[in-house]
């Protein structure tokens, strides 16, 4: 009786401990002035917050059966690793974007890039995966838009290029939500990200370069193309060219 309790209280020990030691370092500039970097330290606190997090969503889907999908891939229901990388995307960006533009940018690409090994290849090459991955990048990207606006209204050209943008995002997210079809993803490039990476970039590390580009309406227009060439490249690549490659069937070959 009391082995089963202590291993029965072995994980919420665990996951309550990771979403103390994460609360403690989040609150930890108030007690220490002196903290340097502080967007490093709301990183560390974030992952212990979300490694709490996860346990405790993990004990909670085991009490729950799982069933098989017709096409012999269980459902996603039980990635609970999956959803938690989906939600810390979300918030982290949001919680990031206002203070750190640069990093919350890459905190985005680096989560996106994760939840994907989270699964298995079955589950990894369902549409629903796709949909839900699709869906929460246009809500990281609100956030990157609204930081947008606010930094660069003195500059009416690039906030008018990356509100149309960012039009154009909404539409091609809702879609591919809507139909599952990737084409949409093809023939509506997503400019608003690398726009968004490139002026960052630019403002954060460049900022005489910055200037230079973005401070005279010719140079921004001759930006903006060059922007729609890379990200149509990347797009007809990633989503054309390497689609066969990124979700083959191992079983016999078939796709």
């Amino acid at each position: 009786m009391g082995k089963r309790m202590n291993g029965s209280m072995k994980g919420p020990a665990i996951g309550a401990g990771f979403l103390g030691i994460g609360f403690i370092i989040l609150y930890s500039h108030l007690l220490i002035e002196e903290i340097s970097y502080l967007y490093v330290t709301y990183t560390f606190a974030f992952f212990f917050i979300l490694g709490g997090l996860t346990v405790f969503v993990r004990l909670t889907a085991l009490t729950y059966r799982v069933a098989e999908s017709r096409g012999g891939f269980r459902t996603l229901n039980e990635e609970v690793h999956f959803y938690a990388l989906e939600f810390t995307k979300v918030t982290a960006v949001t919680f990031f974007a206002f203070y750190y533009p640069w990093e919350a940018f890459l905190m985005w690409v680096i989560l996106d890039c994760m939840d994907g090994f989270t699964l298995s290849y079955g589950k990894r090459s369902l549409p629903l995966r796709h949909k839900i991955d699709k869906f929460t990048d246009f809500l990281c990207q609100i956030p990157l838009f609204i930081v947008a606006l606010q930094l660069w209204a003195d500059l009416p050209v690039l906030s008018i290029f990356f509100t149309a943008f960012f039009i154009l995002l909404a539409i091609k997210t809702a879609l591919f939500v809507i139909t599952g079809n990737r084409d949409a993803l093809l023939y509506l490039p997503g400019a608003f990200a690398i726009l968004y990476l490139v002026v960052t970039t630019l403002y954060t590390f460049f900022p005489s370069q910055f200037s230079v580009i973005f401070g005279n309406v010719h140079n921004t227009i001759a930006c903006i193309a060059v922007v729609l060439v890379i990200c149509t490249a990347y797009e007809v690549i990633y989503n054309g060219v390497l689609i066969r490659l990124r979700y083959r069937v191992q079983k016999g070959g078939r796709e």
